[in-house]
């Protein structure tokens, strides 16, 4: 697995693991956690897109399911 980090704001920018490449864009923040809100994923041996995602919304929540810990 390679992990690539913009050099000036130091977030993940691209993980290539296996034969895919995953491309994480606009960058948003919620309650001071930055996330990307978009990820596109591509086959190396195409160079081609073969899934979008975006991420509409982010909602915190007010404890953590039973049996999850922090």
């Amino acid at each position: 697995m390679d992990l690539y980090f913009d050099a000036e704001t130091h977030l993940l920018v691209r993980i290539d693991w296996r034969s895919d490449i995953h491309r994480f864009s606009k960058f948003q923040e919620h309650d001071g956690a930055k996330y990307p809100a978009k990820c596109i994923g591509y086959k190396k041996s195409t160079g081609k897109p073969w899934y979008f995602t975006e991420v509409l919304e982010v909602t915190r929540l007010d404890k953590l399911p039973e049996g999850l810990e922090r």
